[in-house]
């Protein structure tokens, strides 16, 4: 499972696509903050450091480095480009990519910080947990590969798991009667020109589409932690609803970055025979970091301080899901949970299980403990 698996080609495309959606967020924002947060924008980030200064808060409190250095647009350009800068020497392996990303986080951090509503989506601060997720793992991601793709695969329960309940626990009626995306395309942030196409679909298409949307996200978030033999069909379960995601709509880069995200969910054996040029092989082992092994003790650390507390704090932000909303109450659970029991009983007192099941193997559990 886990610990038998090979990691090495994975995590090191795992590191090329995570430096490539960090350069995509900096090019992105490059062509708007001027207008959202310069100091002539519509909410200038100089007003938000200077307020944050005179309450004396700190970096802790306010991760960016405009309340240390400087809130002018000279600084915030500056910012752009260092982002820009690091995210292209992590994606060739310039120097190491742990270091680069973290001049990425700071860089991003700041800007999302100091961007409050043009920056407050969950794409922004999921690129944020992921990019600090591989920086603290980097040390040792060589040496024990396991712990960074457990924490990978907790992100992806947790955002995929706490998906699919919200959406049933939200309090929006038509997620529990299968209507939510009859109107989804028209009030979806950013429509595309195929919104009205998948909009004029018939309702029964709609329900399935909703249907598919619980079973893809909550079924594939439990298979997270199953073998790699299971494991896929997770990985396509994912992979679909963020195809017809960002075929529908427009949310910039949070598909491109849940799909990094799941990279980690196939080995090194399947992306040898899915990536379909050998050059690019040649390339992701060329810039990967060379393995090497530690004494097992230490092999727990990691484990200990980052896998699997991640792990249980991950858990949190899914029980606050259940607070408004008894899972037990929900129609599967009344209407369906008799139906494993009723399916037993049919089958055990089925003639044909009795008589080429049932009595065969009361006869060879006879002539195991009596000869």
């Amino acid at each position: 499972m886990l610990f038998n698996e090979p990691w090495c080609l994975s995590i090191s495309l795992f590191e090329r696509s995570l430096a490539a959606i960090n350069l995509l967020a900096f090019l992105s924002s490059l062509s708007q903050w001027r207008g959202q947060i310069g100091s002539t924008g519509i909410l200038p980030a100089c007003g938000f450091v200077r307020h944050w200064k005179e309450r004396k808060m700190t970096f802790l409190q306010r991760p960016t480095l405009c309340l240390i250095i400087s809130d002018s647009d000279n600084f915030l350009l500056a910012l752009h480009w260092i982002g820009i800068v690091c995210a292209i020497m992590a994606f060739f392996a310039i120097i190491p990519p742990g270091i680069c990303l973290i001049g990425c986080w700071l860089c991003y951090s700041s800007l999302v910080t100091v961007s409050t509503t043009f920056m407050g989506l969950q794409m922004h601060s999921n690129l944020l947990e992921t990019t600090m997720l591989y920086i603290l793992c980097s040390s040792f991601v060589a040496a024990t590969p396991e712990v960074f793709v457990f924490t990978q695969w907790s992100l992806l329960f947790r955002i995929m798991l706490g998906g699919a309940v919200g959406k049933y626990t939200g309090g929006d009626q038509s997620w529990k009667d299968g209507t939510a995306m009859v109107w989804h395309y028209w009030t979806q942030p950013l429509p595309n020109p195929l919104s009205p196409i998948f909009y004029r679909m018939p309702t029964s298409i709609h329900k399935i589409e909703t249907y598919f949307t619980y079973v893809s996200e909550g079924v594939g978030a439990i298979l997270c932690y199953t073998p790699q033999i299971i494991r896929w069909i997770s990985y396509v379960f994912f992979l679909l609803i963020l195809l017809g995601i960002n075929v529908t709509g427009n949310y910039a880069h949070l598909a491109p970055l849940t799909i990094t995200e799941m990279i980690l969910l196939l080995n090194d054996n399947v992306w040898r025979s899915l990536i379909p040029f050998e050059f690019i092989i040649s390339f992701l082992e060329y810039t990967s970091i060379p393995s090497y092994s530690i004494a097992w003790p230490f092999k727990l650390l990691p484990w200990i301080f980052i896998g699997l507390p991640y792990f249980f704090i991950s858990l949190v932000p899914l029980s606050a899901t259940f607070r408004d909303e008894n899972p037990f109450s929900w129609p599967i659970f009344i209407n369906y949970s008799t139906l494993p029991l009723k399916f037993t009983q049919f089958i055990y007192q089925h003639t044909y299980f009795q008589r080429y099941f049932l009595i065969p193997w009361n006869h060879l559990v006879e002539w195991c403990e009596y000869g």
